[in-house]
């Protein structure tokens, strides 16, 4: 630790702006990833369900036959 007054001033002013930088750093991260996820991820799970129910539609409509060999 340092030791005269100037020295311990700066010491804690660099410590409360590297903690300040490391609390605004993580919140913007977490920012950009809530948007991220509103914007991109949400409209692709729900274009993901969409898909499925029609591939399930259409696999439901098909009309399968099932031919039995006995030899």
């Amino acid at each position: 630790m340092p030791t005269n007054f100037l020295t311990v001033f700066y010491y804690v002013l660099a410590t409360a702006l590297g903690i300040a930088f490391l609390v605004t750093a993580i919140a913007f991260s977490a920012a950009v990833f809530a948007v991220v996820f509103a914007y991109v991820f949400i409209p692709l799970l729900i274009l993901a369900f969409i898909r499925w129910l029609w591939l399930k539609y259409q696999y439901n409509k098909q009309k399968r036959i099932t031919f039995y060999d006995d030899k």
